[in-house]
């Protein structure tokens, strides 16, 4: 008898411990949902070295000068430096489904990123006028992080 006492009193408390954890395992899979989910927006801001520059046939743009670069900011501005001309405009990520957008003056540029430690990958479609009928072009561009 006094073996099953003991076994059933470990066994309960062994289930108030399971408890006790499961109550501190859920705040903390909370926290490290949230984390994960603002890391891309977090591993974006900052200075990108760009690497290169081609169209969606595969043939490079224009030569990239070693200053050619894209800052991206916490207030949802970036900055293009290319080819000693400065483009300044707002930029939007949707974590979700992996798409940005790049918007400066009459032109806005639309597409999928990928971010892969200090690199990150940009195919995008190129707008006028932002309309969505008319696409002129795609532009696939590797950027390297400062």
């Amino acid at each position: 008898m006094m073996r099953l006492y003991l076994a059933i009193c470990k066994y309960l408390r062994a289930l108030v411990q399971i408890r006790i954890y499961s109550k501190a395992l859920i705040p903390l899979s909370i926290y490290f949902l949230l984390i994960s989910c603002n890391s891309d927006e977090k591993q974006l801001i900052g200075k990108w070295k760009t690497l290169s520059i081609e169209s969606e046939r595969g043939n490079e743009i224009k030569d990239v000068d070693s200053d050619d670069y894209y800052q991206f900011n916490n207030d949802g501005t970036y900055m293009n430096s290319f080819q000693n001309s400065t483009y300044i405009g707002n930029w939007k990520l949707d974590k979700k489904s992996k798409k940005i957008e790049l918007e400066y003056g009459l032109a806005t540029f639309k597409g999928n990123y990928r971010l892969l430690q200090d690199s990150l990958f940009l195919e995008l479609d190129k707008y006028i006028l932002q309309r969505k009928d008319s696409v002129l072009g795609k532009i696939l561009i590797k950027l390297e992080k400062n």
